[in-house]
């Protein structure tokens, strides 16, 4: 029973070696007690590896094996002050265990035959558990170890947790309660942990002496009776005695100097109860009995311990039901999220494409202003004076407009409405599932670890922003624009007829001519600028000239327009690409990614139970059989 922590002993003989209680086996009991420590080893193995059992449990299932070869344990328990210690004291016929009204028994004391006159013990200051050994006939006739524990409600809890630890090693518990408070809350509580190790409890009502009635003697017999039926759901037999009384009967009878008041002390021998108690570990501590007792004692350990492992694994398995459950409506759910999300994003999607819309007519109505003959004419002096075309700022003006900063604006609402539903979304996924799961820590811990359930604004942005970008870069920063303008353009430099050259070059030529002093540009021009016909086919070229830049722009609008119309189509498709896309990840990547390693856990989960269950339900039926045999 000691094993391990630091050891102390008193002064005295050396304690007796004992023999293990196995050597009492016959041949069907050995069988049964290797079939039984086997199954005790493998059910420790399994929980362990598995976790599914704290590591007190598991000592328990190590000790309970063990425990097959220790002595006979005989243990009382109840709360302090309920006369236990007094009792051993009347059972063994001397004070061989400290007695008092308040708490007395620090540490569970197991008290063992020993040879010699005196008390000797060691005590495991790790366990708190104290071996005594005392030259006592009465254990070394019955072979049987006492023990003494600490009171069940004492005020030092750490004494009381002594004795609820030490139960599973009890061979046979006597309980003992008080008849100035029988059956308390905490009693009632104490039980229950007895009963849930399966171990053989007989109740002791101690202290009937302080009965002044027979009615109320009669009425505290049923009250623990009946308490005792519902607590240990069977008859326990309960044995009503005065501890005291009969101990002090013992000791007069032992007293020469009282052998005139022999029949007085028999009375009171026999008002105490305690023959009748005697008489029932007579006949129930027989040899046979002892080695049932022994046998179905870790017995009543491994299956308690397989059983709640048992439940554990049920609940478990109920967890991950549920779990598959909320996976499944989780992922209804988000068929209805996605497609809510994809509806408020068409509206965005339209706004965009409207912008592409506003800035085709703004550039039509630029042209119809702009493309006119004094329009023309003025544009071309400016060019061909060295100044910068001012209708082509203007129409590139027209072109940008507010387009860019619109559409900007647009995308990083977009990536907002997608980032802050999803964000939402993601949460409530979250709080759900860890809900839950809050009971099962191998679901829990595969939330800890998995990929994020949100998406950032930022990078959803730039996401989007690569479907469009291109497309308006070469729509108002590129190309389109420096076409545009060239072909309005085109038509001031088509050929007039008038000696080969256009307005322009006319144009540029009397300038040039003006501005020079030394050549009279009158005496150059002037029989020309006096014919009729040649006024005429200035007027005439001018007149081509301007038509053919109005034709021209005419074309340039169409293609322009055509253009613009194909571009909005080009962004449409690609940004719509490009937002399926993201909201394929935010469905597949994020939101369900981010469920992925619970979906996993959950899957790895239902497969690891059933296997422990197809395990665990062999070694229940071992030990259920080992049970009949015994039984």
């Amino acid at each position: 029973v000691v094993a391990g922590g630091a050891l102390s002993s008193c002064d005295g003989a050396a304690p007796e070696k004992r023999s293990a209680f196995s050597s009492f086996f016959g041949p069907n009991q050995r069988v049964l007690a290797k079939e039984q420590r086997r199954a005790l080893a493998a059910l420790h193995t399994l929980l362990e590896s598995h976790r599914l059992a704290e590591k007190d449990d598991l000592d328990r299932l190590r000790e309970a094996a063990e425990q097959l070869d220790d002595l006979f344990l005989v243990t009382f328990v109840g709360e302090w002050n309920s006369g236990k210690s007094t009792l051993i004291n009347a059972l063994l016929g001397d004070a061989w265990c400290e007695e008092g009204v308040t708490p007395t028994t620090p540490t569970v004391q197991i008290l063992r035959y020993g040879e010699g006159s005196s008390r000797n013990s060691r005590l495991n200051a790790k366990s708190g558990v104290e071996d005594v050994w005392i030259p006592a006939e009465w254990l070394k006739a019955t072979g049987v170890a006492l023990v003494d524990t600490p009171g069940t409600n004492e005020v030092i809890r750490s004494h009381a947790e002594l004795t609820t630890k030490f139960i599973p090693k009890a061979d046979f518990v006597f309980f003992i309660a008080s008849a100035d408070r029988p059956f308390s809350a905490s009693e009632r509580l104490f039980l229950e942990t007895i009963r849930e190790w399966r171990k053989n409890v007989v109740i002791i009502i101690n202290k009937m002496d302080i009965v002044e009635t027979e009615e109320e003697r009669a009425r505290i017999i049923d009250y623990v009776k009946s308490n005792a039926a519902s607590l240990l759901g069977g008859s326990s037999p309960v044995f009503p005695i005065s501890a005291r009384e009969a101990f002090r009967a013992q000791k007069a009878k032992e007293n020469p100097y009282m052998s005139e008041r022999a029949e007085e002390i028999d009375a009171m021998r026999k008002a105490s109860g305690f023959e009748a108690f005697e008489a029932f570990i007579a006949k129930n501590l027989t040899a046979d009995a002892k080695v049932r007792y022994k046998l179905l004692s870790p017995l009543g350990v491994g299956e308690s311990i397989a059983s709640r492992a048992a439940a554990d694994i049920k609940r478990k398995h109920d967890d991950t039901q549920r779990a598959r459950r909320i996976l499944e409506q989780m992922d209804e759910k988000l068929e209805g999220f996605m497609a809510d999300l994809k509806s408020a994003t068409e509206f965005e999607m339209a706004q965009i494409v409207q912008e592409l819309e506003n800035m085709s007519a703004r550039v039509e109505r630029y042209l119809d202003q702009n493309v006119t003959t004094a329009g023309i004419l003025a544009d071309a002096l400016f060019q061909f004076a060295g100044y910068e075309s001012e209708f082509k700022k203007g129409l590139e003006k027209a072109i940008k407009g507010n387009t860019e900063e619109s559409i900007d604006a647009i995308v990083l609402h977009l990536a907002e409405l997608i980032s802050k539903r999803t964000q939402k979304e993601g949460s409530k996924i979250l709080s759900d599932l860890v809900r839950q799961s809050s009971q099962n820590k191998t679901l829990l811990a595969s939330l800890q670890i998995a990929p994020s359930l949100f998406t950032e604004k930022d990078e959803l942005e730039s996401r989007l922003r690569i479907g469009i970008d291109p497309f308006l870069s070469d729509i108002i920063q590129g190309k389109q624009l420096e076409k545009l303008s060239k072909a309005v353009h085109t038509g001031l430099t088509l050929p007039t007829g008038f000696f080969g050259l256009s307005l322009v070059e006319w144009v540029g030529l009397k300038s040039f001519y003006t501005m020079s002093e030394s050549v009279d540009l009158d005496e150059v021009l002037g029989p020309f600028m006096t014919n009729t016909n040649f006024a005429l086919g200035i007027g005439l070229g001018l007149l081509m000239t301007v038509g053919a830049a109005n034709v021209q722009c005419g074309r340039s609008k169409r293609a322009f327009r055509s253009k613009v119309k194909g571009l909005q189509v080009e962004i449409e498709e690609s940004l719509g690409r490009h937002l399926d896309r993201e909201l394929y990840r935010v469905q597949k990547e994020i939101l369900n990614g981010g469920i992925s390693e619970f979906r996993r856990a959950v899957e790895l989960e239902q497969d690891r139970l059933q296997k422990i269950t197809e395990a665990l339900q062999p070694l229940q039926e071992v030990f259920k059989e080992i049970r009949k045999q015994v039984t």
